[in-house]
């Protein structure tokens, strides 16, 4: 959930509702209405605080990951030591060079200079970056 979009909806839609809530009875009698959504504050309130929650979830999923986005990239490795071998998952920032949505490719920029293809494993939320799952890097 991307909760400053969140909040931003419901300030402005509250701003809003408040303009619409005051002139609701020169509305209503503009357009011939004895009662309608406009004169019930709490109406306008609930509507809006439904929008705000909606947008606030929908709109990591409708951006993706676009190009120049800073997102944390998870690098598989194995560890061997004394006969066994030990799955470690090292990870670092790394900026997106294209488009990309869950599930798919994205060639990302790592802080060595190094370039990378990965796979978008999650979207950014509120105080986390989107996560993608290194799956080759550049041999240089």
């Amino acid at each position: 959930m991307n909760l400053k979009l969140a909040v931003q909806v419901f300030i402005l839609g509250s701003a809003l509702a408040l303009i619409l809530f005051g002139l609701s009875g020169a509305i209503n009698a503009r357009l011939g209405f004895g009662d309608s959504i406009l004169a019930h504050f709490w109406n306008l309130e609930a509507l809006v605080v439904a929008l705000a929650i909606i947008l606030g979830y929908a709109y990591p999923h409708v951006r993706g990951i676009r190009r120049g986005d800073r997102i944390v990239a998870v690098f598989p490795t194995v560890q061997h030591s004394g006969g066994s071998a030990f799955a470690l998952f090292n990870s670092g920032v790394a900026v997106a060079l294209d488009d990309a949505r869950v599930g798919g490719k994205v060639r990302i920029a790592l802080a060595n200079g190094r370039q990378a293809e990965a796979r978008v494993s999650e979207y950014a939320g509120s105080f986390s970056l989107a996560v993608v799952q290194v799956t080759e890097t550049e041999v240089a």
